[in-house]
């Protein structure tokens, strides 16, 4: 997105309130209506860009990320016998600091300290493919530098000032066709 816009991200009441939520309280004319659609994780984008570019940037936008708990493992992870790998990313892997080990261990992986390095004494399986995560298994593959999961942003709604008027994102794509 351009440097003009801006995203603005924070509890559904406030942001309501800054919308307008009776047509006299209203920022500008309509946007009430943007305000009584905010539910669960939201935020508001902010721009002078046309529609067709923002959502085709957003349609593009997908940052690699971690998985949570009770997302599915896109892999089977098997950690082998020996110290402890972190998958660094674009870099080769590295050895986990000692100070880790603690919290290895917190996770359920059943390491040892030899020579102040993670070390595991036999193979692990901290998840296989298609399978559930665990708040554990989430927090190794976190803790390891495993991503499994994507970071994109999933537009509802648009709001247009020069017709005072909210539409969904169905709708949009409809007129750009």
């Amino acid at each position: 997105m351009p440097k003009s816009s801006g995203i603005f991200m924070g509890r559904n009441a406030v942001m309501r309130l800054g919308l307008g939520s009776k047509e006299e309280d209203e920022h500008m004319p309509g946007l009430g209506a943007i305000g009584k659609l905010l539910e669960g994780d939201t935020g508001l984008l902010f721009t002078n860009e046309p529609p067709k570019v923002v959502v085709e940037w957003f349609d593009d936008y997908v940052k690699a990320d971690y998985a949570r708990k009770g997302n599915l493992a896109t892999e089977t992870v098997e950690l082998p016998a020996g110290p402890v790998m972190i998958k660094e990313i674009n870099d080769e892997p590295s050895v986990a600091p000692g100070a880790l080990e603690p919290h290895l261990r917190a996770l359920g992986l059943p390491t040892t300290l030899q020579s102040r390095i993670p070390t595991l004494s036999s193979p692990h399986v901290v998840c296989k493919e298609g399978e559930k995560l665990d708040t554990n298994q989430a927090g190794l593959l976190k803790t390891l530098g495993y991503q499994m999961a994507q970071f994109k942003i999933v537009l509802s709604h648009v709001w247009i000032k020069d017709r005072s008027t909210t539409f969904s994102i169905d709708q949009i794509r409809d007129q750009l066709k």
